[in-house]
């Protein structure tokens, strides 16, 4: 421990912001883990901000800040790609058709006149 009233105080103002760094840097790092597991464009625009006020404020560099952001709208791009294609597939399942009696009378006799026209 420093002996010198202006080191005694050095060391306690480092120790405060070594705590309030800790604080913003593993609320960013939870932030990312929760969108790993669930990614949506409000978490992501949430990220982004945080992002922006520890870079503005010092706590992280500009390249790993970019770096976040980048690996981010990567892999919200990825699950978005997955999700249209998943939600398209659910849609074509949903669609339902409704046939009129008569024409299902119809269309029962052409299947019929196909299936004898193989033989």
């Amino acid at each position: 421990m420093a002996n010198i009233k202006s080191n005694i105080k050095s060391v306690r103002k480092n120790k405060k912001r070594n705590i309030r760094n800790k604080i913003v840097i593993s609320t960013l790092k939870t932030l990312r883990k929760k969108f790993r597991n669930s990614p949506s464009d409000e978490s992501l625009k949430t990220i982004y901000q945080k992002t922006d006020s520890a870079l503005a404020k010092g706590k992280i560099k500009k390249n790993k800040a970019n770096r976040i952001k980048s690996q981010l709208a990567k892999l919200n791009n990825k699950n978005k790609i997955v999700s249209d294609f998943t939600n398209k597939n659910e849609q074509v399942k949903e669609v339902k058709v409704e046939v009129k009696p008569e024409e299902k009378e119809e269309n029962i006799q052409q299947q019929e006149e196909l299936k004898e026209a193989e033989k």
